[in-house]
């Protein structure tokens, strides 16, 4: 099934994503967008004009492609940065690599697209160039990974959770008051939530510490980056007096994994802690959440504020 087939029948089978049906021809879809959509106050339709617009542009493009004719690479660029996931896939996939600004421009969008299948792609095309300040993102999170997408996959459940779109975090469902910050996927994983904002770091901790007494970076290690290694001292002492080789062998393997998995939380809080004058603090369990460690500090190469939220 190629890229058109597949990107048709998601769209027409997953609710979600579904548009009402538009009969507007080519020319008068992109002018009803340029004069509802292209200005401050959008047109309450303007959600489905565009998707609309992204799936003929796709469907255009696609055409083009099995015709093997030549497309701009500003097209492409264009295309990279579509909300609708299978426009945005094409266009990274035939950008290919970043070869200037605009490219860069269009690749930084997509790291933070909503569906993950986009930010796997664009951190691939990413990992090809760029200058400082996209290494400087990358440098953040691998949690979307890099490889190899497959678009045909469409029986997998994980190929369909990878395509739609994920609802964006908040700093109030993580128990934190609200400011202006935006949500950074291409900064988060698994484990540490990121927003970014461009107001000034110590405006931002007036807002969400609250009064909260905040440690530096080097406090925050001291008190909570200590791991415990109880479980392995208990694995160890269970060796006195083995003399069996597979035993002790056995053994051994059981106290690496042991004090391997006694390093993660101290590992995992070394990573949150990316600015050495940010500062950092703890809000406990609560309200069915669980306990959160809080950073506020400055990424210059990025020339942003970030607030880390870690989930240990």
């Amino acid at each position: 099934m190629n890229l058109f087939a597949t990107a048709l029948l998601l769209v027409s089978t997953i609710p979600t994503i579904q548009t009402p049906r538009i009969t507007l021809g080519d020319a008068e879809l992109a002018a009803a967008y340029e004069r509802g959509c292209a200005t401050a106050q959008r047109a309450p339709d303007c959600p489905w004009l565009q998707r609309e617009l992204e799936v003929r542009l796709l469907a255009n493009l696609q055409q083009l492609t099995e015709l093997e004719e030549p497309i701009d690479r500003d097209v492409l660029q264009v295309a990279a940065r579509a909300g609708f996931p299978f426009l945005a896939l094409f266009g990274l996939e035939q950008l290919g690599h970043v070869a200037d600004a605009e490219d860069e421009a269009a690749v930084t969008l997509a790291l933070d697209h909503p569906s993950m299948a986009v930010r796997m792609k664009a951190r691939q095309v990413a990992g090809s160039g760029g200058g400082p300040r996209l290494a400087a993102l990358l440098a953040w999170s691998a949690e979307t990974g890099g490889g190899w997408f497959d678009l045909n996959s469409i029986d997998s459940d994980d190929w369909q959770d990878a395509m739609m779109p994920e609802e964006a975090r908040t700093l109030k469902e993580l128990g934190l008051p609200e400011v202006a910050a935006t949500y950074r996927p291409s900064m988060s994983d698994a484990t540490m939530i990121v927003f970014t904002t461009t107001e000034r770091p110590e405006r931002v901790l007036a807002v969400l510490a609250k009064g909260r007494t905040t440690l530096s970076s080097d406090q925050m290690i001291e008190r909570y980056g200590q791991s415990d290694t109880s479980e392995a001292e208990k694995i160890a002492k269970q060796m006195e007096g083995v003399t069996d080789q597979q035993t002790l062998m056995e053994l051994m393997t059981k106290v690496q994994q042991a004090t391997m998995e006694a390093m993660k939380p101290m590992a995992t809080l070394r990573l949150s802690l990316r600015d050495p004058e940010g500062r950092y603090w703890e809000l406990a369990e609560g309200n069915g959440l669980p306990k959160r460690y809080v950073g506020v500090g400055r990424d210059e190469k990025l020339g942003v504020t970030t607030i880390s939220v870690l989930l240990p």
